[in-house]
Parts: structure tokens; C-alpha cells; sequence
């Protein structure tokens, strides 16, 4: 039931820790470079889905192995089979992380990406209509 979870526990906190501070930065680049203002609701969601699409990219092995752990009991309910696949220990989500790149390649760590960046929209849309009554 709990599989997976310890990787949710690091990887939410690392996501927002890298969210906010690429959110701002969004923000800046996007004033200085085109001329937004703070009125503009254009900033705002591109701010968002910039920095959102940012640190999906670089969060997304981890989602990725939390993902396999959590469906691994289609495949075999029993728990030694789980704990030879995906090894317990501090370090065992770098390692589960470099297994998939060696036997799938690197490029296998980005896979459901495209699902996650449909799920920025979410924010931008309700951003949106948020900035849209803020403004009127």
C-alpha cells in the first residue's frame, strides 16, 4: 500500500523548492525581455507553465520510479520479488534510478513526461480566471 511513498516524501519537497524560486526567475526574464507588467495576466501563466514544465522535466525519474514501484504488484504481489527489483536503503532511489537508464537508456527516465506538462494547464487556467476577476 505504502510502496513508493518514501520517493513522494523526497520528491514533493524538492519540486516546490525548485518551483518558487524558477517561478520568480520566469517572472523577471519574461518583464525584462518582453515588457510584461505585473497587470498582465500573460505573466503570470507563463511564469507558471515555464517554470512548472522546468521542474517536471528534472523531477520526472523520480515520479517515474515511484510509479513502477506502486504498479510492480501487477507483476508479483509477493515481497521478495519487490525488494530484489527495488532495494530498500538510503540510497536505493539513485540506484533503481541508474538500473532503469542502463537496461532502458537515459531517455527511459522521461517517460509519462508528456501527460505531466497536460497537467500545467491546470494552474494556467485557474490562474486565468483568477487574474481575470482580480482585474475587473
Amino acid at each position: 500500500m505504502y510502496r513508493g511513498y518514501t520517493i513522494s516524501v523526497f520528491v514533493i519537497p524538492v519540486f516546490n523548492t525548485l518551483y518558487m524560486p524558477a517561478y520568480e526567475q520566469c517572472k523577471l526574464k519574461l518583464k525584462a525581455d518582453f515588457g510584461y507588467t505585473n497587470d498582465d495576466v500573460a505573466l503570470y501563466s507563463l511564469s507558471a507553465g515555464l517554470a512548472g514544465t522546468c521542474c517536471s522535466v528534472i523531477t520526472n525519474p523520480l515520479w517515474l520510479l515511484r510509479s513502477r514501484m506502486q504498479v510492480e504488484i501487477f507483476n508479483s504481489a509477493c515481497d521478495t520479488h519487490f525488494k530484489q527489483k527495488y532495494h530498500h536503503g538510503v540510497f536505493s532511489m539513485f540506484q533503481n534510478i541508474k538500473n532503469i537508464s542502463k537496461s532502458e537508456g537515459v531517455l527511459a527516465l522521461w517517460k509519462g513526461l508528456p501527460p505531466t506538462l497536460l497537467g500545467i494547464i491546470h494552474p494556467l487556467v485557474f490562474l486565468d480566471r483568477k487574474s481575470t476577476r482580480l482585474n475587473s
